[in-house]
């Protein structure tokens, strides 16, 4: 039994993810309008969303991959989401690098500027769980500053919005002390989506807070058995199945993409440490179909090693995917919550709520 529908994310690169793909790019293909024309690519072929991954987001760096485009994320995602209309936008940003109320300030006000298309991929400082645990908790916190409608503009009574709508969070934790609240109204989507690349020697924080997980398995076995550790570690944390979107990596080639220098990167989206179709065997469209029900996913995150491996997937296996009941969406739904069917987190809160 397969799915009968997945979703789908294409992992933004100037020249694809692999170290050598820039040999055969060009200079210009670094430019803004060059990853405008992809995120057009994709849009058109009903991609879901884009990633927007960023290696320089956590020092030390001593090396630059080129598979990372040459912008910072928010920024890149400001522009491409005002030209770019009906798909969503991921962008990464490190919890060791931003103070959490300028985090959640910046990706509140993209999520409203761009009608809710906008999440944050969230690069963990990996040698403080407890802390990145917190930083989210006041992130989400944060963006929960307002109810949907404390804006009144009430000339006549001189109220600019309803204080009793307004939420201080005033969160004093061991790592972090904020007080609030946004100064940004509430967003289209309610909040934006939340984002984590998975750990499998610690899952708390995707099991905890994120609405898309992404799992960078280096085999399809890998992959089944990350997958069962995700949701057995989301419902220990006491969260729904249908609030979180579990999305795998892959590579669009048939031969395995080498690594960059010194192996694995962990702020890497993690094709190229990731699934390489080929190691899916057959016919890879039934294969991931296959898998997506087997391995109880939600859709893939495509990871080119190289632009030409994106026009080949585009045009073999995306008709067979979408002959199969499995493809990407014909239509915009509206928000990125909404085309990844996620409910909305007030909704989630409050359910939360009733059932204590």
């Amino acid at each position: 039994m397969t799915k009968s529908k997945l979703h789908w994310g294409y992992a933004l690169s100037p020249f694809g993810f692999s170290e050598s793909a820039w040999r055969d790019g060009q200079t210009s293909d670094l430019g803004f309008d060059a990853l405008l024309r992809q995120v057009d690519k994709a849009r058109h072929a009903g991609f879901d969303f884009v990633a927007l991954f960023d290696r320089l987001g956590k020092r030390p760096a001593e090396t630059i991959v080129s598979g990372n485009t040459t912008f910072e994320p928010t920024t890149l995602l400001s522009a491409l989401s005002s030209r770019a209309r009906g798909i969503g936008f991921l962008a990464a940003a490190s919890t060791a690098q931003h103070e959490a109320y300028n985090l959640a300030r910046r990706f509140a006000s993209l999520d409203t500027i761009n009608g809710g298309r906008s999440g944050w991929i969230v690069l963990d400082d990996s040698t403080n769980g407890e802390r990145d645990l917190e930083y989210v908790d006041v992130v989400k916190g944060l963006w929960g500053s307002w109810d949907a409608d404390a804006f009144i503009y009430d000339k006549e009574n001189g109220r600019f919005f309803d204080p009793a709508k307004m939420h201080v969070l005033n969160h004093k934790g061991p790592h972090l002390s904020v007080r609030g609240p946004l100064n940004v109204n509430r967003s289209p989507q309610d909040t934006p989506v939340v984002a984590a690349l998975f750990h499998y020697g610690y899952p708390a924080l995707a099991a905890r807070h994120a609405d898309v997980v992404i799992l960078r398995s280096t085999s399809v076995d890998a992959a089944r058995r990350e997958a069962e550790t995700v949701w057995r570690s989301v419902a220990e944390a006491g969260r729904n199945r249908a609030g979180v979107r579990l999305i795998l990596s892959i590579v669009p080639s048939m031969a395995t993409a080498k690594a960059p220098p010194g192996g694995s990167d962990a702020t890497a989206p993690g094709g190229l440490d990731g699934l390489p179709l080929g190691d899916l065997g057959g016919d890879i469209a039934a294969a991931l179909g296959g898998l997506a029900s087997e391995a109880d996913l939600d859709g893939y995150l495509l990871v080119p090693p190289s632009l030409q491996a994106v026009e080949g997937f585009i045009s073999t296996t995306a008709p067979k995917l979408t002959g199969l009941g499995l493809g990407t969406r014909s239509a915009s739904l509206g928000t990125l919550r909404s085309t990844l069917g996620l409910e909305l987190t007030a909704t989630i809160s409050k359910q939360a709520g009733e059932t204590k």
